[in-house]
């Protein structure tokens, strides 16, 4: 068994802002793209994430191609 992790921590040391997104996706600094999320979860079976990313995750990137 392989466990593989990918977190994303604001300079300041925060996992998520205050609403629970995580920092890169409200960033304007990013721009656009996946930052490698998706490749990285394409390789992976299972995915655990806390119910406050979760939630917002689930209507995410409805009606984009």
């Amino acid at each position: 068994m392989q466990i593989l992790a990918r977190q994303c921590v604001t300079a300041d040391g925060y996992v998520t802002t205050p609403d629970g997104w995580p920092p890169q996706v409200i960033d304007p600094a990013h721009g656009p793209g996946s930052h490698g999320v998706r490749e990285f979860v394409a390789g992976c079976e299972a995915v655990l994430m806390g119910r406050t990313t979760f939630e917002p995750a689930l209507t995410a990137g409805r009606g984009r191609t």
